[in-house]
Parts: C-alpha cells; sequence; structure tokens
C-alpha cells in the first residue's frame, strides 16, 4: 500500500499552498501531468520543501518513474527544513514507506537483485516505523517483505544444494568412465596377448611379410603347374 499526498493545515491559505493543494486535487483525478507540473511550479518557490518534494515523489511513482521517485522521496525523508514536529514525522514515516514500497515492488522485477532489494525495503519499513511506530499497513508491508526474503534465501539455498549434488553425481560419472575406459584398455591388451595375429606390426615387418607370402605363392604356382608328356625315347647318353 502506497500512503497518499501530504498537504498543509486549511488554516494556510496562502497562494501557494493554494496551489499546493489543486496539485493534490489533480493527482487525486489521476491527472499526474497536471500535478507534476503544479508541484514543479511549487518547488521553484521553494526548492527544499519537504511537503512538495513528498507529494513529487508519488506523483512520479503513479507515473512508473522509480528514479524520479525515488529521489524526491529520500530528499523528503532526509528534508530537516521544517522544525521536528509531530507532523514532520508523519512526512518522514510515509516518504520511508513509500520507498520500501519501490523496492519491494522492484524486488519482483528484478530477479538477480531480489535479495538485494527486498533487504533495502525492509531498512525503509523499520525507519518509517521508527517516526511512526502505529502504522499498520507499514508493519504489515514488513512482515511480508521478512517473509518473502526469508522463501528467496532459501529457495537459492536449496538451489544451491541441488547444484552441488548435480556436481558430485558428475564427477561419479567421470570417474567410473574413466574407470571403464581403464578397464576397456586392460582387457585388449590381453586380448592382444592372447591372439597374437591381432597386435599391430611395424611397416618393415609387413613388408618383409608381404614378400614371404609373394615367395610362397611362387613357390604354389610352380608346384600346380602341370607336367610336360614325352613324345619320344629319351636319349641314351
Amino acid at each position: 500500500m502506497v500512503l497518499g499526498l501530504l498537504s498543509v493545515s486549511a488554516s494556510a491559505q496562502t497562494a501557494f499552498w493554494k496551489s499546493v493543494r489543486q496539485g493534490n486535487r489533480a493527482f487525486r483525478s489521476g491527472d499526474f501531468d497536471k500535478a507534476e507540473k503544479i508541484y514543479h511550479q511549487a518547488l521553484a518557490k521553494d526548492t527544499a520543501n519537504p511537503y512538495i518534494l513528498y507529494n513529487l515523489g508519488n506523483v512520479n511513482f503513479s507515473k512508473n518513474n522509480t528514479e524520479d521517485a525515488q529521489r524526491y522521496l529520500q530528499n523528503a525523508a532526509k528534508s530537516n527544513k521544517q522544525p521536528s514536529t509531530e507532523k514532520t514525522q508523519l512526512l518522514k514515516a510515509y516518504a520511508n514507506h513509500n520507498l520500501g514500497v519501490i523496492h519491494q515492488m522492484q524486488a519482483g522485477k528484478e530477479k538477480d537483485k531480489k535479495q538485494e532489494e527486498l533487504q533495502q525495503a525492509i531498512e525503509y519499513y523499520k525507519e518509517a516505523l521508527r517516526n511512526n511506530p502505529s502504522d499498520e499497513d507499514t508493519r504489515y508491508n514488513l512482515a511480508l517483505c521478512q517473509y518473502q526474503l526469508k522463501k528467496e534465501q532459501q529457495n537459492q539455498q536449496n538451489q544451491q544444494e541441488q547444484q552441488n549434488q548435480q556436481n558430485k553425481n558428475e564427477n561419479k560419472d567421470q570417474d567410473k568412465d574413466k574407470q571403464d575406459q581403464k578397464q576397456d584398455q586392460q582387457q585388449n591388451q590381453n586380448e592382444q596377448r592372447n591372439n597374437p595375429e591381432k597386435q599391430p606390426v611395424s611397416p618393415q615387418t609387413q613388408q618383409m611379410m608381404n614378400l614371404s607370402r609373394q615367395e610362397e605363392q611362387k613357390t604354389r604356382d610352380k608346384l600346380n603347374k602341370i607336367p610336360r608328356g614325352r613324345t619320344g625315347l629319351e636319349k641314351n647318353w
């Protein structure tokens, strides 16, 4: 929940505050551009006024200009221009509350910075409660934000444990593959010892074996030739 606009007491009837109230009416009617223009005109006359800064923060947040909204709300929360009164404490509480809302919403958009955004929101809610301890909306948002942060941290821990287990299983598989490969190599070596014909030979040995086969083939060819028959009497020497 975003807390609403702040305005001065009804007794302040100056032209300055009349214009601010016109900006508030434009804001409530949804005319954020008109409201922002009026607030800027007022801020030009009183550059450090925390109430105008706060209202500018809200109108920029409503227009999804979160960076500008944070800048104005932070300036409003830090402003010491006004004497410390119950009203100025309420303004600081509201500004810190809305800063907490911005960071809590950003946590849902920026997954990589979710825990960081939630932690920042928690700090703003705590600061808001220091200035306005009775604000139940802030207390609710703080409890919700703390729950979301705890759940996110648990999810991260579970993912890390799963990743560690996966890495462990992959290492086991790699060790098993190495062991199987070693066993296959040993088996191949044993087969080669038991079957010498399967052992690899050098080029020189292969060449000699080929020559030997050629000679054997020549011998077989000679033996397989048909013997010639004699056509006449052998000469008597």
